[in-house]
Parts: structure tokens; sequence; C-alpha cells
């Protein structure tokens, strides 16, 4: 197989981790990602790049609870084996993150919240939406009926969106992310108007705060949104999940030989895989 699949052991919102192999030295391939016919979607940070021989790459926006295919478009160079593959990852959360920090993932249950801070969907969220259509007037002078110049009808727009949690429990997070995050993923979402990885628009937010005293008092927020489909952004510019900072701090005060020899048979790609301790 020149493409492999695999769901990486990371805390947080499930990724997949592809390697690529039997590829010429060098080449330039693409990794795209399909949940429905017909329809590819750039893996971020897999674009166009340049490898020799194999490379490893992970999709931190891997849809949920559907299957996926995985395909390598080669755009210079030559590749053997097969060039697609699939996977079906399962997630009882719906998580909302900023599409180029793969950290900043935050997990929603649907069943409501609870004490221990958990973000909860309230009832009616995700249930409505508005499908507007592209179009434009024209009033002949004189005539009973406009011309109209009609565009593509928009995907899911105005889809409802509503988070309960209590605030001391919680830590602020969720408004940490809005404030933030521009443009924001959700997955995971059950019986949604949204794709299965849906790039939104938040557009305004409203808070609100409840005082609830039943023995000790609770102060729950609760934050109204909107969420609008929009295109996936094009920008090459992501946070990696690990670093070279970060994986040097991981083994510290080990050398370089030291936490080779502790790892014996590992490849550069094992590595670049997981690079925890053993």
């Amino acid at each position: 197989m020149s493409i492999s699949l695999a769901l990486l052991p990371d805390e947080g919102a499930p990724q997949v981790g592809i390697t690529v192999a039997g590829l010429s030295s060098p080449a330039v391939v693409s990794v795209q990602v399909s949940w429905r016919p017909n329809e590819w979607h750039n893996v971020i940070g897999a674009k166009e790049v340049q490898a020799f021989g194999s490379a490893f790459f992970r999709d931190h926006l891997v849809p949920l609870n559907t299957e996926a295919t995985y395909r390598v478009v080669v755009h210079s160079g030559s590749m053997t084996g097969s060039d697609t593959a699939t996977i079906t990852v399962t997630s009882d959360w719906t998580w909302i993150q900023d599409p180029r920090d793969p950290r900043s993932a935050l997990r929603v249950t649907c069943e409501g919240g609870d004490d221990d801070g958990e973000r909860g969907i309230i009832v009616g969220s995700f249930a409505a939406a508005q499908y507007r259509q592209a179009m434009d007037l024209a009033q002949p002078l004189g005539a009973r009926l406009p011309v109209a110049s009609l565009g593509q009808r928009l995907m899911a727009g105005e889809v409802p969106l509503v988070v309960s949690y209590d605030v001391a429990a919680e830590g602020g997070e969720l408004q940490r992310l809005l404030m933030d995050a521009g443009q924001l993923v959700i997955r995971g979402h059950h019986y949604s108007m949204l794709d299965d990885v849906a790039h939104v628009a938040i557009g305004d937010a409203q808070e609100r705060r409840e005082l609830i005293v039943n023995g000790t008092p609770t102060n729950i927020s609760t934050w109204d949104l909107s969420a609008t489909s929009v295109r996936q952004g094009n920008l090459k510019i992501a946070i990696a999940w690990w670093t070279y900072g970060s994986v040097a701090s991981l083994w510290s005060p080990s050398t370089y030989a030291e936490a080779e020899a502790a790892r014996p048979g590992r490849t550069y790609l094992d590595w670049q895989a997981d690079p925890d301790l053993p």
C-alpha cells in the first residue's frame, strides 16, 4: 500500500495519521479527503508538499461517524501501489475548533452540561437552517415581471447552536476560542443540518448568565450562536501539533543519542507520527 491510515493516540479531538510510501525521490504530492461522492477537500498541511520516498501527515479535521476516503495526488514524480484508503472514526462528542490550531479543539456533549464544566448543546441546536439563493433581480421598464440572474443555492446557513456550561468549572475556554478564532470547524454533530466537517462563520455571539441557587450557587453561561457554512480557508499557515521545541522539551534532559536508543528501530516517519515517550 502506498497510503495507509491510522487513528492517532493523542488526547483531544480525533486525528488520523496518513503515511504515504512508494514515492519517487523527489516527488510533489497532495493528500485529499472525501466523505461525499465526487467531492474532495485538501488536508491542511498536505497540499503540494515535496517528499522523498515517503511522507507523514496529520488530518486533525477527519470526518467523524462516517466513512472517509483519502487519496494521494502526485503533481510531479511517481508512486507505486494504491493511491486511496478508507477509515471510519467514531466519536460520542461534538468538537468545535480553530481549523488552523488543532490543540484548540473543545468537546461538547449533546446531553447537556454537568457540574464538572462540560459544555452541553441545548435542545434545538442544529435543528433549522437557511438555504439562501444567490440572485439579482432587474426590473425592465414597463415590464410586469423582473429578470432574475441566479447563482447556485448556498449550503446551510444561520444554523442555531446554543451551548451552556458552569462558568467556574469550564474555565472560559469557549469564550477564548470564539474571541481568538475567525472561522471554526464543527465535527461529530449528530442529526445536524451542517456538513460532517462544517467550516462555519459564527458572526455575532450572544452570552447570557444565570445564577442558579440550589445548594451551592452555580453561575451558568449560555452562548447563542448562529453558524453559516463557508469554504475551507486556503492559507498554508497552521500551528503544528508537534514542534521541534515541544519534542525537545518532552525528551529533556536526554541527548539525541539517548532518545534514539530508547526507541530502537523507529524510523523518521514513526517519530513524526508519535514522538512521545515509549
